[in-house]
């Protein structure tokens, strides 16, 4: 048996994300970390972020939309928040920066304008996600709720579903920021139970790469 230097290939991101329910014309939340494939069969990093994004693109179609976190935490830090030059922060929601900074700037992708959580989005509901935003990151109306609204999936790649930043708009929904200083385990209870309710419909990708990759 031939040895392998690489633990997956590229041409199996396309199939691994339609086998966990990806599929055309699907509006897409997708948090990245590609460290934790492991070494795919391509020799930059750059390239990999490449043939992921068309990897994404290939599933969901042109009648499909693809959205990632670019946040900044721009007003926490009060810095000066410029939608088109500040550039994604890193975090363990998506270590892979580099294909959100690819992705944010590709042509036709747009930004939306919150000085914190600003996401990116590319496709045919763009513009209903993010167009004329309320000022709240996960209240009512926000880029979440209208993820929603429009029945879109979550997909983390590499990334555990406790990493997920829309579990921040089903706490907010479910009030239990609010009533965590006096919160009874009932009501803490009913809240996960919520969150648990809502993501049923939602794809999570915990992918690894062994499993993707084949010997030659």
């Amino acid at each position: 048996m031939k040895t392998v230097d690489w633990d997956y290939k590229n041409s199996d991101l396309s199939p691994v994300l339609r086998s966990v329910g990806l599929g055309e014309g699907d509006t897409v939340f997708v948090h990245v970390c590609l460290d934790q494939l492991g070494q795919p069969d391509c020799t930059t990093s750059q390239q990999s972020v490449q043939f992921l994004f068309e990897a994404l693109k290939a599933v969901v179609g042109t009648e499909g939309t693809i959205v990632v976190p670019t946040y900044t935490f721009s007003f926490c830090k009060q810095e000066v928040f410029d939608v088109h030059e500040t550039p994604c922060a890193e975090g363990p929601w998506s270590t892979t920066t580099g294909f959100l900074e690819y992705f944010r700037t590709l042509p036709n992708a747009i930004r939306s304008v919150d000085p914190i959580h600003s996401v990116a989005a590319l496709g045919p509901n763009a513009d209903v996600l993010l167009a004329n935003l309320p000022r709240t990151c996960f209240g009512k109306d926000s880029v979440f709720d209208r993820l929603l609204q429009v029945g879109g999936k979550i997909c983390m790649i590499g990334v555990g579903l406790e990493e997920s930043t829309f579990r921040h708009y089903i706490e907010e929904i479910a009030e239990v920021l609010k009533s965590s200083s006096n919160a009874t385990k009932n009501t803490v209870f009913r809240a996960v139970q919520k969150l648990r309710r809502a993501l049923q419909p939602f794809v999570e990708t915990r992918t690894q790469a062994r499993a993707m990759g084949t010997e030659s």
